[in-house]
């Protein structure tokens, strides 16, 4: 492997109004309240699937305490903790051990800390390093051995200048060896990472390079901190690495740079043999822009996180990606002012969650940010047409997560990865819901829908009926679907004159398979004094998803008949009635009516259109008889239809060749 001080590539990006469909969405935000104003500058997912979170709760005051606390993977706060020493204590960075303890590395006072606390937050055991100077762990990574390597800065040769600091560790904290790596000036580590060959990659910034200020110092070594060969990225003025991503094949290492009294975002990035691909610098129009955090992508690329701002009590949260060539894909800078970023970590569930500091309120406070870019996207169209559906509701089914169509039918729903089910509902169509849509980590997956519209038929514009007093009459009425797609139907039945509950309508609601039909059960239940005839009044609101018109009122006129005086062999109602049905050949339709009246029976087929005429004539009080043939028409639904003066009912019959 060969590393080399390449020649520099300086491009400087400048991003306004740059979005695209993977800017991320917040799923949710938590903030860590205690004493002082509390900072985050590493997180890590748990085992449990909780998250670990650790920092300071006054930065760069002497009284600063070591802060760490645990939130939920749905962002509750389970708890937090501070420790606090005879001067300054801070975690930069953590892990968690294979009993799913976790070490918190950083510094109290002018020693290397590292603090092993239980998952609940109860310190175990801590263990200082010193080097007769300042000292500091940046950054702890649990190697494939079970090993811990620690790297940051210490008091180098000579006593005048810190150099890169690799400790080595076990899971008891006892140390196991020391590196220290430098040259003539200040050398400091700030990311390790294991490799795939186990050896270890280290991202700092140096002064030893020989450019009179800070560069980018990209440093490799073998299993056992043994320098293998460097690398150096920089401009004439400082610059400073505070994050490395290995992606293997390559890597991403940066900071920022200064120029004047600006300081701009810097990434450098490499081959696997040291090879330099580019380096960039990139603002968001400030003049405190950084990158605090970077992760290589898999599918190519980076997310890079940090602040941007034009000055440092201005500076808001600042998140955004480029593509392997290094260009902007996408940017989103959100939060007050004095806000900030100090990295990210992918969570295995999709996303990220970011973490830094938040100014509200005139008050600092730790924050920690849940961010996905997996999404389920996609139209939902008329089948019929081929047109969009504008209005149209689709929900997660289970959550309370839902998105409705633009003009265009298209409607997007970000989620973590994971298998749902996926539905559409609204006015006009019938319910579909999609069962096992997979969305993979930080992907989109597609889940269209072509919808079909149901048509509402009733015949009946009003019901009419004679029934006897304190009795329940039970009258008919036919809903049909000539649509393509399912008809909700929901009634309700409203007692007017007299208000009550001598009106109602079994059942209430109904799903209607296209080409079919429902009888529903108008229930009549008058209870006044025998002695005279009474007229009540009502309506039925049957509301349905079939347009135009999603509701329909029928009126409900009911004349009361004294039951002591209606002769008893006569009936006491009209009614309407078929047997056999269903049918093959011939049924015959009985009906009764109460007193002499004209009488017209038809049959309709499912379009509403007559069939036939069966008779058009009067008839005496009583029960009669006809039969309907069906004769060479095809099988399928009629309607047989009854009208006696301001009296109608319908009944549904099938007819089965």
């Amino acid at each position: 492997m060969r590393w080399l001080r390449p020649a520099t590539l300086f491009v400087l990006l400048s991003i306004s109004a740059i979005s695209a469909f993977a800017v991320p969405d917040t799923l949710w935000s938590a903030r860590i309240t205690t004493v002082g104003n509390p900072a985050i500058y590493d997180a890590m997912t748990h085992s449990s699937a909780d998250f670990i979170v650790v920092g300071e709760t006054n930065p760069g005051l002497t009284n600063s305490r070591l802060l760490i606390a645990r939130i939920s993977s749905g962002g509750d706060v389970q708890w937090t903790r501070t420790f606090r020493g005879s001067a300054r204590m801070i975690a930069n960075s953590c892990v968690e051990l294979p009993n799913g303890d976790v070490v918190a590395a950083g510094s109290s006072g002018n020693d290397l800390l590292l603090m092993a606390i239980s998952s609940e937050g109860d310190s175990l055991w801590s263990r200082v390093y010193g080097t007769g100077g300042a000292t500091v762990a940046n950054d702890v990574a649990l190697l494939r051995n079970g090993n811990l390597a620690v790297v940051g800065a210490g008091l180098g040769t000579g006593g005048i200048h810190s150099d890169l600091l690799l400790l080595f560790c076990d899971t008891g904290l006892d140390t196991l060896w020391t590196r220290s790596i430098g040259g003539s000036n200040v050398d400091i580590g700030y990311r390790i990472t294991e490799r795939h060959d186990r050896t270890l990659i280290v991202g700092g910034s140096s002064k030893s390079n020989g450019a009179g200020d800070f560069d980018l110092w990209l440093v490799h070594t073998d299993s056992v901190g043994t320098l293998l060969s460097s690398a150096f990225d920089g401009t004439a003025g400082p610059d400073n690495c505070y994050d490395l991503s290995d992606g293997d094949s390559v890597i991403y290492w940066g900071g920022k740079t200064t120029s004047g009294s600006n300081n701009l975002a810097y990434l450098a990035k490499a081959g696997e043999f040291g090879d330099s691909l580019f380096v960039r610098s990139y603002s968001h129009g400030g003049a405190e822009d950084q990158i605090r955090g970077i992760l290589a992508r898999r599918t190519g690329g980076a997310i890079l996180t940090g602040w941007s701002g034009i000055s440092w009590n201005s500076r808001l949260c600042w998140v955004f990606a480029i593509d392997s060539r290094g260009d902007v894909v996408w940017e989103w800078a959100h939060g007050p002012a004095a806000s900030g970023l100090y990295g990210a970590i992918e969570v295995p569930s999709g996303g990220l969650l970011a973490y830094g500091q938040v100014s509200e309120s005139n008050t600092r406070k730790g924050y920690v940010l849940r961010l996905i870019f997996s999404e389920i996207s996609g139209f939902v169209m008329d089948a019929a047409s081929g047109g969009p559906v504008m209005g149209a509701i689709v929900s997660i089914i289970g959550a309370n997560q839902h998105a409705v169509t633009d003009s265009n039918g298209a409607y997007k729903i970000r989620v973590a990865n994971g298998t749902y089910d996926v539905g559409v509902s609204g006015a006009c169509f019938s319910r579909d819901t999609l069962h096992g849509v997979v969305v993979e980590p930080d992907s989109i997956a597609h889940a269209d829908f072509d919808v079909l519209r149901p048509q509402y038929f009733n015949e009946m514009t009003s019901l009419n009926a004679m029934v006897q007093n304190e009795a329940v009459t039970s009258i008919p009425l036919v809903i049909a679907n000539s649509g393509a797609g399912a008809m909700e139907v929901g009634i309700t039945a409203q007692a007017i004159n007299p208000p009550g509950t001598w009106l109602s309508v079994v059942p209430d609601t109904a799903l209607i398979a296209a080409g079919d039909s429902t009888v529903f059960q108008v229930l009549v239940a008058p209870d006044t004094t025998n002695d005279s005839r009474y007229e009540f009044d009502g309506q039925l609101v049957v509301r349905t998803n079939s347009c135009p018109g999603e509701s329909d009122i029928i009126p409900v006129m009911v004349q009361v008949l004294n039951a002591h005086n209606a002769p008893a062999i006569l009936p006491a109602s009209f009614s309407l009635t078929a047997y056999p049905n269903p049918f093959n050949a011939t049924t015959v339709l009985e009906f009764t009516v109460p007193s002499t009246a004209w009488v017209t029976l038809s049959v309709f087929d499912i379009a509403g259109r007559i069939v036939t005429v069966l008779t058009e004539k009067s008839y005496a009080p009583g029960l009669h008889k006809l039969d309907f043939a069906a004769g060479d028409l095809p099988s399928g639904i009629y309607f047989a239809h009854i009208a006696v003066g301001d009296f109608k009912a319908t009944q549904k019959i099938m007819l089965i060749k």
